[in-house]
């Protein structure tokens, strides 16, 4: 737990109470939190306008495991682009903003402990959320990351990997 005097707050008596920001890993369930309004977004913003045409490869009863070469890539053309972007979800917020929509309601952020600033590089926010893609090797990845998740330092394998941690901030008095 990390504690930095951040201002100054006068309560009713005039008196003058230092605020301190205390910074300490973030709970797993707080991150699963965040994790689920994410995902809640990701629905509502990424994947509703696509819902019609995935609605219509379930009734043709297409799926990525269709030996027909052209069926499977014409679902492939559709598939891909879409975890592209949600994968651009997650980077572009981690990158900016050091925390997604879901982070930022739950009160984590992404830092850094290789940078002065803390703040995680472009490379490191890749590398952290390419892991979301659904194919074998990334699958596997997603098992070992859930039980470091719940191990003695609440640290994603890939966040220990990459020098990353998700962190809670708050203020006290």
């Amino acid at each position: 737990m990390v504690k930095k005097e951040v201002g100054i707050l006068l309560n009713k008596r005039k008196k003058v109470n230092r605020l301190r920001e205390f910074v300490f890993v973030a709970n797993p369930l707080t991150r699963i939190l965040a994790s689920i309004v994410d995902l809640i977004i990701i629905n509502v913003i990424i994947l509703s306008p696509f819902k019609k045409i995935f609605n219509a490869f379930q009734k043709m009863n297409i799926s990525v495991y269709n030996y027909d070469l052209e069926t499977s890539i014409m679902l492939y053309s559709y598939v891909f682009p879409v975890f592209l972007l949600i994968i651009s979800y997650f980077i572009i917020f981690e990158f900016v903003l050091q925390q997604t929509p879901g982070k930022m309601i739950t009160g984590v952020y992404v830092e850094s402990l290789r940078t002065k600033d803390k703040k995680p590089t472009l490379m490191q926010c890749i590398l952290k959320n390419i892991v979301l893609f659904p194919i074998m090797p990334f699958v596997i990845l997603w098992i070992f990351d859930f039980i470091f998740l719940f191990h003695k330092d609440k640290t994603r394998l890939t966040e220990k990997v990459l020098g990353l941690r998700s962190v809670e901030k708050r203020l006290i008095s």
